[in-house]
């Protein structure tokens, strides 16, 4: 990514296929001394523009909010902003706080992920838990004419 961002490779040249069919990655890159600033430049909003015309999906997978700027500059030009919290271990007021960050920049978060879930740990404290699953899927409407 960083080297298509500072214009030294083409988009071609930093895709990877993905260990599945019609999957690619993009890897950072060599580590930029200002990654915010190659994420505000109009290449990555084209970047992203070109990508969304060839996958019905994109995931950006950015380093924790609350230690740098990118996961904000990068949600301004998502559909989705989705925060991954650990159970037990990512605190409420961090929560809050990456909330505030999100919404401070003109973007708010789509919602979470909660991983690492143990109901060990929620049962020794007294609590109890329910089960929740919520699938989506893409399909293609067949009816409409084109």
């Amino acid at each position: 990514l960083t080297e298509y961002l500072a214009q030294e490779m083409r988009l071609e040249g930093v895709m990877f296929p993905g260990p599945i069919d019609n999957l690619s990655v993009i890897t950072t890159g060599r580590y930029p001394p200002n990654p915010s600033d190659l994420l505000l430049r109009p290449e990555f909003l084209a970047m992203l523009e070109t990508l969304d015309k060839t996958f019905d999906l994109i995931i950006i997978d950015a380093p924790p909010t609350l230690a740098v700027t990118d996961p904000v500059v990068i949600g301004l030009h998502t559909g989705a902003r989705i925060l991954v919290a650990r159970h037990m271990e990512t605190m409420l007021g961090e929560v809050e706080a990456v909330k505030r960050k999100f919404e401070t920049a003109g973007s708010k978060l789509t919602g979470a992920i909660l991983n690492g879930f143990k109901a060990s740990e929620v049962a020794q404290y007294g609590g109890k838990f329910q089960s929740y699953n919520y699938q989506y899927s893409y399909q293609t409407d067949r009816s409409k004419k084109d």
